[in-house]
């Protein structure tokens, strides 16, 4: 119990040293009249946003169930934000997803209890997007006006199209399916400026709620649909993401 009070004894230590030690930069956010810290001015705005792309190729892998497993894809997406401060540390603004993703699976065998499944010659192609309108409210955490949290309240409509196709029995068969929905998210996170104006900033979402619907064709004969609703409140880890943004 002691070895655990000096710990946390040391780690508050710390943060107070660091935060005595920061250099102060004055971007007239402290309002010295009102003695009250502000991280973003009424007026000012920012820019940014996060991307990510990563490209995948499989030459006849085999690993554990998985056997020659030859394939090769990839996955782009961008998310830019414009934000404006209505008040001391309170912004609106509006959001852009766009998302793509390709996979192309040459050959797949997968060995279950004695018995064998293969795909050969399997596509999916799918791309998303949205829209989203946001209210965000900054605490800031530092009187040098380096670092400040902040929560987001995000509603947002969303749609895509998808398709995948594959060779069966010499034949080409495939399945087109179109996408579209609403959701009202909470999302948390923080800003650590790294100069005067750039920032990086991380988010997670906390809570969501949502309704989607999907139309499907296949083959050009037979179609179905599916609607779902979903409501979640944790903190996502998997919805981690990073963006770097400009404060002006």
């Amino acid at each position: 119990m002691r070895g655990k009070r000096v710990i946390i004894a040391s780690a508050i230590a710390l943060c107070l040293s660091i935060s005595a030690g920061a250099q102060n930069i004055d971007r007239g956010y402290f309002n010295k009249s009102r003695n009250a810290m502000v991280f973003a001015p009424k007026g000012s705005w920012f820019l940014g946003g996060s991307a990510e792309y990563s490209l995948h190729e499989n030459d006849k892998l085999s690993l554990s169930a998985l056997k020659d497993f030859d394939s090769n894809g990839f996955k782009v997406s961008v998310s830019p934000s414009f934000g404006y401060i209505i008040k001391d540390n309170i912004a609106a603004g509006v959001r852009i997803n766009y998302s793509r993703n390709n996979v192309d699976i040459n050959s797949l065998s997968i060995g279950v209890a004695g018995n064998e499944l293969d795909w050969k010659d399997y596509c999916i192609l799918k791309h998303d997007y949205s829209a989203a309108l946001f209210l965000r409210n900054y605490i800031p955490v530092d009187h040098a006006g380096r670092l400040a949290l902040f929560v987001e309240m995000q509603l947002s409509g969303n749609g895509g199209q998808s398709k995948i196709h594959c060779l069966r029995d010499g034949n080409v068969v495939g399945t087109y399916s179109t996408n579209k929905g609403a959701s009202l998210g909470v999302n948390a996170g923080g800003v650590v400026l790294l100069n005067k104006h750039f920032g990086l900033e991380a988010s997670l979402n906390v809570l969501n709620a949502g309704f989607n619907s999907t139309s499907q064709s296949h083959n050009q004969v037979n179609s179905g649909s599916l609607k779902s609703s979903d409501f979640s409140y944790n903190i996502d880890v998997l919805s981690l993401k990073l963006g770097l943004y400009y404060y002006l």
